[in-house]
C-alpha cells in the first residue's frame, strides 16, 4: 500500500470532515519533499472532498500542495498554474502563513527555469511576510533561497552571506532537515569558487544529516554534487559510485530535472573513468530524460493556447448573465484568473531557449519566439524576405513534406532532427516536435513546431562513437594478431577428422584458447581458460600459447603432470617482476593431454579443468587437481598428477573450459551447471563432429536468451579414429 493510501485511511478516522481535509493536506505537505508523488495523490484527493463540502480553503490548500508537488517533479507549468490559483485565495482570506509559502514556491519554480530576478522578487516579498508575522522559519528558509539565487547568479560572497544569516537562524529552531538542504548548497559555492576540499566536506556533512532524517531528496541531490566534486577532484570512481546512489534515490522521487542532472554527471564520469561504452548508454539515458523534459516545457504553449481559449469561452458565456452581478462577478474573476495563468505561461515560451514556430494550416510561417529571432539573427519578416514563406521553402530536413502530411493525417506528434546551417556559418542539429492544433469542428487551425538545440548531444556522440570505433578497431588488431599466433583449427582435423573445436569469444578477442602439437610418436593437446577474458584474457592466452611451446618442447619433460608443474613455475617467474601484489590474478585453468599413436595410450593432467571421455554413451570424468597455473603461492606445494587409459575406437572426448557451464539462462535465469553439460554431451556424442559443433552452439544461444554471455566459451571435441 503507497503512503498516500496509509495517510488516507488514517484521516478516515477523524469524524469532522474538514478537520480531515485539514490532516491530509497537513500530511501531505509534511512529506513533500520524499515523495512528491503522494503528496499530489493526496492534494487532488483533499480537493475533491473540499469541493464536496464547498470547503474553499481545503480547495486552496489543496492547490498550494499539488503546486508544490509538481514543482518537485519538474512539471514547472502545471506547478505555476496551481500555485497561482492558491494565491488568487489567498489574497483575499488573510492567510499570511500560506500566502508566503505560495510566494516562495513560486520562486522556486521561476529560479528552476532560470528566470532569476523574478524568483528573487517573490522570495524578498515571502520574507517581508515571514518578518512581519515573526516566523523564524519562514524567514530562514527565504534567506537560503535568496542565496541559492546568488549562487546561480555567480554571485558567491552574496550567496554566502545569505546561507550564514539562514543557518544562524536555522540552529535557533533546530530545523535539522533545512540545515541539510543549507550546506549542500553552500557545499557547492566552495566547489564554484575552486575550494574543492571545504566544498565536499560541507556536502558530506549534508548527506550525514540527510540520511539520519530519511530525507530522500536531500541525500539525492547531496549525493550529485559530491560526484560533482569528487569528478572536479580526478576520483572518477568514487564519482561513480555517489551518482550511481543519488540516480536510485532520484528515480524513486520521480525528479525528472535531478535525474536528468545526475546522468549527465554520471556520463561524463564513465567517459574520464575511460569507460566510453559505459559513458555512451548512460548519455544516451541522460537524453532520453532531456526529451521528456522538453516534452512537458512543449506542453506549456498548447496549455496556453487551451487557456485562452476557455477564458474567451468563459467570457461568452457569461455575457448573458451581465445583470446578475453574483455571477457577473464570479466570471469575471474566473477570466482574471485564466490570464494570470495564461501570463505566466506566455513568460515560459519567451524566455525559453527552445524556438517555436506556428504555422497556417498551409504551412506558412506565422508567427515565431524571441528564440528563434535570437537564433537566426533576424526578426520573421526578414527570415522570410531571405528564405522564403512556408516551412516547406525554410526546413532543411530533405523530408518536411512527409513529416507534416503525417503529422495531420496522424493527428498526433511527430518528432524529427535536422541540421541548420546559421547565418554566422555554423551547423546546429535541431530536434523539433511538430504538433497540428484542431478546432472544435476537427479542422486544422495550426501548426506548432518546437525546436530544442541537439548540437551538443550529437557531437559528443560522434565523439564518443569515434572513439569506440577506434578501440575497437584496435581490438579486432588485436584479434587478428592471436589467431595468428594460436595453431590454425585444421592442425587437429588434419590428425583427427572426427574433431571439432567450438570457440565463443564474449568479447571480440577471446582469453580461452587451444593448444595443438604433434610429433611422429605423439600428439600433444590442451584446453586453457586464461584469467579475464576480452583483451586481458586475450594477452594471457599470447602468453600461455608461448609458454606452452616452450615447456612440451622440453625434452626432460615425460608426462603432463610434469608439463603443468614446469608451466606454473614459468607462468609465476613472468608475472612476479615487480607485481606480487596482483600476482594472485595472473594464471590459468588448463587441461592438457598426450596421445600416444602406437598403442593408443593417452595421459591427461588438469588445473581445474577435467577431462570428458564419453564411450557408448557412459560417461567416464577424468578429475582435474584443484590448483591453477599461475597465481599466488599459497603455502603448500601444488603436486600436479597424471591419469593413464587407453583408448578405444569410437571414443568421443572433450575438454573445454568453464563458459558453458555457467552461463546464465534458462527460464529462471539461473547456471548452466556442470552436470547439465555433461548430458548434453552425452546426448550429442553419437553425432558427427559437425553435427555436434551445431547443436551444442545452438542449445548455448536458446539457453542464454537476452541475457548477457558471462565469459568466454571453448569445446574441443575429438573421435578416436
Amino acid at each position: 500500500m503507497s503512503r498516500a493510501n496509509d495517510i488516507l485511511q488514517e484521516c478516515a478516522l477523524i469524524s469532522d470532515r474538514k478537520d480531515r481535509i485539514r490532516a491530509v493536506l497537513k500530511s501531505a505537505w509534511e512529506i513533500r519533499r520524499s515523495y512528491p508523488r503522494d503528496t499530489l495523490e493526496l492534494s487532488l484527493s483533499a480537493r475533491q472532498m473540499s469541493q464536496a463540502e464547498n470547503f474553499e480553503e481545503g480547495i486552496a490548500h489543496s492547490f498550494l500542495n499539488s503546486g508544490a508537488a509538481y514543482y518537485l517533479l519538474s512539471q514547472y507549468h502545471h506547478s505555476l498554474i496551481d500555485l497561482e490559483k492558491a494565491q488568487a485565495f489567498f489574497e483575499t482570506s488573510g492567510d499570511h502563513e500560506a500566502m508566503g509559502s505560495t510566494l516562495r514556491n513560486i520562486g522556486n519554480v521561476y529560479h528552476s527555469m532560470d528566470l532569476l530576478e523574478p524568483s528573487i522578487e517573490c522570495y524578498k516579498k515571502a520574507l517581508a511576510i515571514a518578518e512581519k508575522e515573526n516566523n523564524t522559519q519562514t524567514m530562514a528558509y527565504n534567506l537560503g533561497n535568496i542565496g541559492y539565487v546568488y549562487h546561480k547568479m555567480g554571485r558567491f560572497d552574496d550567496a554566502k552571506a545569505f546561507f550564514l544569516d539562514s543557518s544562524i537562524l536555522l540552529e535557533q529552531i533546530n530545523d535539522e532537515l533545512a540545515n541539510s538542504d543549507l550546506m549542500n548548497n553552500l557545499g557547492n559555492v566552495y566547489l564554484d569558487e575552486g575550494n574543492l576540499a571545504q566544498g565536499i566536506l560541507l556536502i558530506r556533512e549534508s548527506l550525514r544529516l540527510a540520511e539520519s532524517l530519511h530525507h530522500i531528496r536531500g541525500m539525492a541531490t547531496a549525493r550529485k554534487n559530491l560526484g560533482m566534486g569528487l569528478i572536479r577532484s580526478v576520483d572518477y570512481k568514487g564519482a561513480i559510485t555517489e551518482l550511481e546512489a543519488g540516480l536510485k534515490l532520484a528515480e524513486e522521487m520521480g525528479e525528472l530535472i535531478l535525474v536528468a542532472d545526475i546522468l549527465q554527471q554520471l556520463s561524463e564520469a564513465h567517459e574520464k573513468n575511460g569507460d566510453f561504452k559505459t559513458a555512451l548508454h548512460v548519455h544516451k539515458a541522460y537524453e532520453l530524460r532531456k526529451e521528456e523534459l522538453q516534452e512537458i516545457s512543449k506542453e506549456v504553449l498548447l496549455d496556453a493556447f487551451r487557456l485562452k481559449s476557455e477564458a474567451e469561452k468563459s467570457f461568452l458565456e457569461k455575457e448573458h448573465y451581465k445583470k446578475e452581478n453574483a455571477e457577473l462577478e464570479k466570471a469575471r474573476k474566473e477570466i482574471e484568473l485564466k490570464n494570470k495563468e495564461l501570463e505566466r505561461l506566455s513568460i515560459v515560451a519567451s524566455e525559453t531557449e527552445n524556438t517555436i514556430l506556428i504555422l497556417e494550416p498551409n504551412g506558412i510561417l506565422e508567427w515565431v519566439n524571441p528564440s528563434f529571432e535570437r537564433l537566426n539573427a533576424c526578426t520573421l519578416d526578414e527570415f522570410k524576405k531571405k528564405y522564403g514563406n512556408t516551412i516547406y521553402e525554410v526546413s532543411n530536413n530533405p523530408d518536411i513534406r512527409a513529416i507534416v502530411e503525417r503529422c495531420i493525417s496522424s493527428r498526433s506528434s511527430v518528432h524529427y532532427e535536422s541540421a541548420n546551417e546559421l547565418a554566422n556559418g555554423l551547423t546546429v542539429w535541431e530536434s523539433s516536435t511538430m504538433t497540428p492544433i484542431f478546432d472544435e469542428k476537427g479542422e486544422l487551425a495550426k501548426i506548432i513546431i518546437i525546436d530544442a538545440d541537439a548540437t551538443e548531444r550529437k557531437l559528443n556522440e560522434e565523439i564518443i562513437r569515434q572513439k569506440n570505433k577506434d578501440i575497437t578497431d584496435s581490438i579486432n588488431y588485436a584479434r587478428h594478431l592471436q589467431e595468428a599466433i594460436l595453431p590454425p583449427p585444421d592442425s587437429i582435423s588434419t590428425v583427427f577428422p572426427e574433431s571439432f573445436i567450438l570457440s565463443i569469444p564474449k568479447d571480440i578477442v577471446s582469453g580461452d584458447f587451444y593448444w595443438f602439437s604433434t610429433t611422429a610418436e605423439v600428439g600433444l593437446l590442451a584446453a586453457a581458460d586464461c584469467t579475464g577474458h576480452g583483451v586481458p584474457g586475450a594477452f594471457m592466452s599470447v602468453i600461455g600459447n608461448e609458454l606452452l611451446n616452450i615447456t612440451l618442447h622440453d625434452p626432460s619433460i615425460r608426462n603432463p603432470a610434469q608439463a603443468l608443474t614446469m608451466l606454473d613455475t614459468k607462468v609465476r617467474q613472468v608475472f612476479r617482476k615487480g607485481r606480487q601484489e596482483t600476482l594472485a590474478q595472473d594464471g590459468m585453468d588448463i587441461a592438457l593431454l598426450i596421445w600416444h599413436f602406437k598403442d593408443n595410450t593417452i595421459q591427461f593432467s588438469g588445473a581445474k579443468r577435467p577431462l570428458v571421455l564419453i564411450r557408448n554413451k557412459k560417461v567416464h570424468e577424468f578429475a582435474a587437481n584443484r590448483f591453477s597455473i599461475g597465481g599466488k603461492d599459497e603455502g603448500e606445494p601444488k603436486q600436479f598428477t597424471d591419469e593413464t587409459f587407453t583408448a578405444q575406437k569410437g571414443d568421443m572426448f572433450y575438454l573445454f573450459s568453464d563458459g558453458f557451464p555457467d552461463q546464465f539462462g534458462g527460464a529462471h535465469g539461473k547456471k548452466f551447471m556442470f552436470k547439465e553439460f555433461v548430458k548434453l554431451l552425452t546426448r550429442v556424442s553419437a553425432m558427427n563432429a559437425v553435427e555436434q559443433k551445431k547443436e551444442i552452439e545452438k542449445v548455448f544461444y536458446e539457453y542464454k536468451g537476452n541475457l548477457d554471455q558471462v565469459d568466454d566459451v571453448l569445446i574441443i571435441g575429438i573421435r578416436i579414429p
